[in-house]
Parts: C-alpha cells; sequence; structure tokens
C-alpha cells in the first residue's frame, strides 16, 4: 500500500487466502399468506421460499406434507410442487404444514404453513385473495410491491395475471 497523496511511502505485506471446496447450503420455507382456491384447485407454496438463496423449485427440493391440518386427502403434486387440494374437499380453512428439503444436502430441512380457504366455487373461476400489505416507509419516488401477499387461483399474483387499481 502507498500513501495516496504523494505515491510515497509504501508498504508490502503478504495475506494468505483459502478457499473451501465446501458450498454452504440454505433452506428456507416461508408461511404462505391465505389462499382461496376451490375444491381440486392447487396452491403455489414454493414462490416464497429460498435454497441456497435463490427461489425454490421443485428441483431443487423434495417436499412433503408434514400435518393436513385437517384437509383430507391433500397431496402435493411431484411435477409442480404445488398443494392439490382433494375435489371433495370439505369447504373451510385449514393450515397445511410442509417440508421441504434440499435435493444436494439430505437432512436440511425446513417447514412452513399453508393458509388455505377451500371454497365451493368452480375452478374455472379463479379466486383472488388480495391481502392488506404492511406499513412500509419508502423514499420519495421508490416503489412497493403491493402483490407480494395476493393470490390469483392458488397462484402468486402478478403484473401479468391481474390489473391492480388504488381505491
Amino acid at each position: 500500500i502507498c500513501e495516496k497523496q504523494n505515491g510515497t511511502p509504501c508498504a508490502t505485506a503478504k495475506v494468505k487466502v483459502s478457499v473451501d471446496n465446501d458450498t454452504i447450503r440454505t433452506i428456507e420455507a416461508n408461511n404462505d399468506p391465505l389462499t382461496r382456491v376451490a375444491k381440486g384447485g392447487t396452491v403455489d407454496i414454493l414462490s416464497n421460499d429460498k435454497v441456497d438463496g435463490r427461489p425454490a423449485d421443485k428441483d431443487k427440493v423434495n417436499f412433503s406434507i408434514e400435518n393436513s391440518g385437517r384437509l383430507v386427502g391433500v397431496t402435493i403434486e411431484p411435477t409442480t410442487g404445488k398443494i392439490k387440494v382433494p375435489a371433495n374437499a370439505t369447504p373451510g380453512t385449514y393450515e397445511v404444514t410442509y417440508k421441504i428439503c434440499h435435493k444436494q444436502q439430505a437432512g436440511l430441512c425446513d417447514t412452513a404453513i399453508a393458509k388455505i380457504e377451500v371454497t365451493d366455487v368452480s375452478a374455472e373461476n379463479p379466486m383472488i385473495s388480495a391481502n392488506d400489505d404492511p406499513e412500509t416507509k419508502v423514499p420519495k419516488g421508490g416503489t412497493i410491491d403491493i402483490l407480494s401477499n395476493d393470490r390469483i387461483g392458488g397462484n402468486p399474483a402478478t403484473k401479468d395475471n391481474v390489473v391492480p387499481s388504488i381505491d
């Protein structure tokens, strides 16, 4: 290093850097917002979960139902990673506990709760769940994601599948 203003004096030092071949694996299952879904519908549970700091998907995790919350016959579809509500489910609100485990590190798992309101409405007319957002402070010109905890037909609401409006 050298003094910035004059370029001198200077001094030299050594540093030893060790690079570990082991990758620190992480998994984070987060509770899901209330999702209203018709009997026979599905609920996206991985959209707010993380694997190694990145969004979780069915190819990165193994998943299972840990507690059905009295929703008899509830499963997770292996091809989508979504909770499948039975077509004969009794309408009501259920708290289903699911577990995700890292595919590359056995035993690294986390659990979360998906709160599901099963309705009699047909799956052809998707239910929309607009959940209140917490107070958020942003600087002038800043933005907030008002859709982050909202759902349509059991899936995350996005600018591509809903039209937000301000009342």
